[in-house]
């Protein structure tokens, strides 16, 4: 038993005359293709809006609503205006001709035609509007694809303008971090002095410290406030941020001749961390210093007893 054929398309017949619908639908069913045939303009475009085919085959000479009309309205109709209409016609002046070119037909059979030829510019038409509604689709893609991409941008744009805005704030704060360890480190090298100079510079240490509270007990001496002065500054400086400053990174990769790459700014940054660890030990070493040095701290009856270290 022979395969049936392969459907090729959907195509809506259009004729007043019955035996010419019967003759052209059989062809067509023949070689593959679905067709709906109805003998007035009228349910044709009541069957295209019902279910729009690939392609319409539409006499001329009708009653009531002829060919060309049934072409206009359906042209003017948004979802049906680019389904190809081919004109089968007994009419054969060239003014005719120029109408249903006119009003939007793709082609013009004049009868009596071959069957081979209605088959061959069926087929041809029916792949052409899949071709166009294939280029259709992929422009409705192409556009989708533009706009998400825009979108990806404008979003990449914003986030950038978000980081750079991170990065001042940053910078910003580097500068106040790097001013505040710059302090610190004058308070140790200060508070150094004060104490080799004279143990009891009280006034000048009320000027250094930033911490009154150090200095609320009166009977308290001076190596108590050194040894909680030199605490403090080993606090500060074993949290303080270490930030890198553009132009000392520029100094210190001429030195060490080198371009000023993440590479170095790692090894820089390094190096930083190292110092602020070497100053916040000597710092901790200081107080430990001081701390040795309290005398024994008494009990509430007076008695000494041993201290912490």
């Amino acid at each position: 038993m022979p395969a049936p054929p392969q459907h090729r398309g959907d195509v809506l017949v259009v004729d007043d005359t019955p035996a010419n619908l019967t003759f052209v639908a059989t062809v067509l069913k023949g070689h593959g293709y679905r067709v709906r045939a109805v003998t007035s303009g009228a349910l044709a475009l009541r069957a295209a809006a019902l279910e729009a085919p690939d392609l319409v085959l539409l006499d001329v000479m009708m009653p009531e609503m002829n060919g060309f009309e049934v072409c206009r309205r359906l042209k003017e109709s948004e979802r049906l205006r680019d389904i190809p209409v081919i004109f089968l016609s007994a009419l054969s002046e060239p003014l005719d001709k120029v109408t249903a070119f006119s009003i939007g037909g793709v082609d013009y059979l004049t009868k009596p035609f071959h069957i081979e030829e209605l088959e061959a510019r069926v087929a041809t038409h029916i792949a052409l509007r899949r071709v166009q509604l294939q280029i259709e689709s992929r422009a409705r893609e192409l556009q989708q694809s533009c706009a998400q991409e825009l979108e990806a941008r404008v979003g990449s744009q914003i986030e950038l303008r978000r980081l750079e805005l991170q990065l001042e704030t940053r910078a910003r704060e580097s500068e106040e971090s790097a001013a505040r360890l710059e302090l610190l480190e004058q308070m140790g090298h200060k508070l150094a002095e004060l104490i080799a100079q004279n143990p009891a510079a009280w006034d000048e240490l009320r000027n250094v410290v930033p911490h009154p509270e150090l200095l609320r007990d009166s009977h308290g001496t001076w190596l108590q406030v050194a040894n909680t002065a030199c605490e403090k500054l080993a606090a500060g400086m074993r949290f303080a941020r270490v930030d890198i400053d553009p132009d000392e990174l520029t100094e210190w990769c001429s030195a060490h001749r080198c371009p000023v790459d993440p590479e170095a700014r790692a090894r820089f940054a390094a190096e930083k961390l190292r110092q602020r660890d070497v100053s916040t030990r000597a710092a901790a070493g200081a107080a430990s210093a001081y701390r040795r040095q309290l005398p024994p701290a008494s009990d509430p009856e007076g008695a000494p007893r041993d201290r912490e270290d």
